[in-house]
């Protein structure tokens, strides 16, 4: 607790209600200038739109990056959502670029998905604590199929906004260099995004533990 200017609006209120104002300017007697310790936690998706689009790939023991999908913080994937179509595996992966705009990468960590004709369209999954993957500011969303694509995408015309490459499957821990590019439409939009938690420290720490 210091003395100084008054940074907070406060009231006593036991709780508060979604979408209601209150008004916060009963101010409570305690020391002005404190810091909290919380924690901003920032929860959402990143990626493209999971809906049909007109392509899959046909190749097959391929490996992509967007580098447009990029981890705005630090945080956890706790999920995926895609669209899909045909059936087979692909393998939703994690890759930290060893520099920006480089395809020079380490994969991060990955996430097995079996598409059945049964289960083609939208879907939706969480991952168990076990297997949620860490990831870095500046981490980037790829994707590994060993067989036929079964990921939704659009061909447009543009800038290269991909790192590719032939591969087989991929180890976690496993760094390679991914710019040995595909002949495919370059500014592609697969149907697929990662559920993201992010989380962003406040500098808001109390110092000496006193409240009101």
């Amino acid at each position: 607790m210091k003395s100084g200017t008054q940074y907070h609006c406060n009231k006593y209120q036991s709780s508060a209600t979604v979408g209601q104002r209150y008004d916060l300017d009963g101010e409570i007697g305690w020391g002005p200038e404190r810091k909290y310790s919380v924690q901003a936690v920032y929860q959402g998706l990143l990626g493209w739109d999971e809906v049909n689009r007109a392509y899959t790939d046909s190749g097959s023991g391929q490996v992509f990056i967007d580098k447009r999908l990029v981890f705005p913080d630090d945080g956890i994937v706790t999920g995926w959502q895609l669209y899909t179509r045909g059936k087979g595996t692909v393998f939703l992966q994690i890759w930290r670029p060893a520099s920006q705009e480089s395809c020079d990468v380490q994969l991060v960590g990955q996430t097995k998905v079996t598409v059945k004709s049964s289960n083609n369209g939208f879907m939706s999954f969480d991952l168990s604590e076990d297997d949620r993957i860490h990831v870095k500011a500046g981490d980037l969303i790829g994707w590994n199929n060993p067989g036929k694509g079964v990921i939704t995408a659009d061909m447009n015309s543009g800038e290269q906004h991909h790192c590719s490459t032939y591969r087989g499957t991929v180890t976690v821990g496993e760094s390679d260099d991914l710019s040995d590019v595909i002949g495919w439409g370059p500014n592609r939009k697969y149907s697929l995004s990662a559920k993201f938690k992010s989380y962003t420290n406040a500098d808001i720490t109390n110092e000496d533990g006193i409240g009101p």
